[in-house]
């Protein structure tokens, strides 16, 4: 684990008089925006125990310092479910797909991070549970960021945290020209890794949804 305190000689000069402190929760918050525009987190949560006719499920990270922002994928009983929205259900099957069940779901929705539903209701136990892959972010209550993200991300992590702090009024450091100019090359690395992102950090091709005659 890497705490927020390893960014400081990359802050602390550029920004005179700022407070550890400060500068330290300006790089966490750095790391949560990070996170959360680019999807670049993902984990495996800790499998769940799904009983019939339960049609909700409340996602946890299972760790205080993480939370879920985006679900990716859901497997229930080893079975990968498919993602749809509560519109297209609509426009499927009008009010009537809340109350439809079956042995067990084929689709998920989810209407909010940390809550989503299974299309149609299961009737039975999930034998091997529900395996949910989700993309998480940083809460408060983190005291910095494992080494391998570290590593990777750690030049958009004190580019952020500049950014915001530049951007504080009637301090010493006070400088909304460079918080710009921080700013903009914090976006350029959010933008650069949602694109590697997209190709699962390798070398593999944006594949287009192929269009059938």
């Amino acid at each position: 684990m890497v705490n927020w305190s390893y960014w400081l000689p990359d802050v602390l000069p550029h920004v005179p008089g700022c407070a550890h402190a400060i500068a330290e929760h300006e790089l966490k918050r750095s790391a949560q925006e990070f996170f959360r525009q680019t999807f670049a987190w993902r984990k495996d949560l800790p499998l769940l125990a799904v009983l019939a006719n339960q049609a909700e499920i409340e996602v946890e990270t299972g760790d205080p310092s993480l939370e879920v922002i985006r679900v990716e994928s859901v497997h229930f009983d080893n079975d990968k479910l498919t993602p749809t929205t509560r519109e297209t259900l609509d426009k499927w099957y009008g009010d009537k797909w809340q109350a439809h069940s079956s042995g067990k779901p084929d689709n998920f929705f989810s209407d909010e991070p940390g809550l989503i539903r299974l299309y149609p209701i299961p009737l039975a136990n999930a034998l091997e549970g529900v395996l949910i892959n989700a993309s998480v972010t940083l809460t408060d209550d983190a005291t910095g960021l494992p080494d391998r993200l570290a590593r990777k991300f750690t030049e958009a992590i004190y580019l952020g945290a500049r950014a915001r702090l530049m951007l504080y009024k009637n301090v010493p450091f006070s400088d909304p020209a460079m918080a710009g100019v921080y700013g903009t090359a914090f976006q350029s690395l959010v933008d650069k890794f949602k694109t590697e992102k997209a190709r699962s950090f390798s070398n593999a091709r944006i594949q287009s949804k192929p269009n059938w005659c």
